[in-house]
């Protein structure tokens, strides 16, 4: 057995897709949304593809966007699973929203950890996310966050790691720790930690204002690319 961990790759809100069955419900205020933070995380996807694709570990996106059902949301939040759009569906339309689009996310992504945990015995699960530069007014004042829990030692190490590395190579950048969210909020980290005792399971969090650059996205890539590949 290999024992170097696998890594996998998550973009819960990756595309503000909304299927056509659900189209004729957008307001004007909804299509401003989609367009925003509240529709999906802008850049992420530029940023979990080519990462995914360099370290050669498998990447499981989101379909649809959050305002309908979100993916970094587990069940048992029976309100903070469904976006505003979701939550005008009725109980049926609410199922059918997790049976198509949120319960594949989450068996594709068991699937993955169980498949490497077999083949290599350990596991790295990395949750690929943007936020928005300001929220409610407050500037938000990071680059990028790493979110982790600080219980779990492979992890909180594995973060001091990464920001070391980052910060090494891309100078300048404002790397913080647990922010701009927790690392132990509802989730698919948090979630996959409870099933999977053994895992370390982070969420990397960049700046939207800086994804906007393709340099930049090319930089973080490469960077992270060369962080995660073995040497020797």
């Amino acid at each position: 057995m290999n024992h170097r961990p696998a890594l996998i790759f998550t973009c819960e809100h990756a595309v503000n897709h909304v299927p056509s069955e659900y189209r004729l419900l957008l307001s004007a205020k909804d299509r401003a949304a989609l367009k925003s933070h509240k529709g999906y995380d802008a850049g992420a996807l530029d940023i979990a593809r080519p990462l995914a694709r360099g370290v050669s570990a498998p990447l499981i996106e989101g379909k649809i966007s959050r305002l309908l059902v979100d993916m970094n949301r587990s069940e048992s939040n029976r309100r903070g699973i469904f976006g505003a759009i979701g939550r005008r569906l009725d109980a049926d339309g609410k199922r059918r929203l997790l049976d198509k689009w949120r319960r594949p996310f989450l068996q594709k992504t068991h699937e993955a950890i169980q498949g490497r945990l077999a083949e290599r015995g350990s596991v790295i699960l990395l949750s690929i996310h943007s936020f928005t530069p300001v929220m409610d007014g407050r500037v938000r004042n990071a680059e990028i966050g790493l979110l982790y829990d600080p219980s779990r030692e492979q992890e909180r190490l594995l973060a001091q790691h990464l920001r070391e590395k980052l910060s090494q190579s891309l100078p300048g950048l404002r790397i913080r720790m647990n922010y701009p969210y927790r690392g132990v909020s509802d989730g698919t980290a948090r979630a996959m930690r409870r099933a999977y005792p053994g895992l370390a399971a982070l969420e990397l969090e960049f700046n939207q204002e800086m994804l906007k650059s393709a340099s930049v996205r090319r930089a973080l890539v490469n960077q992270l690319i060369h962080i995660f590949t073995p040497t020797g």
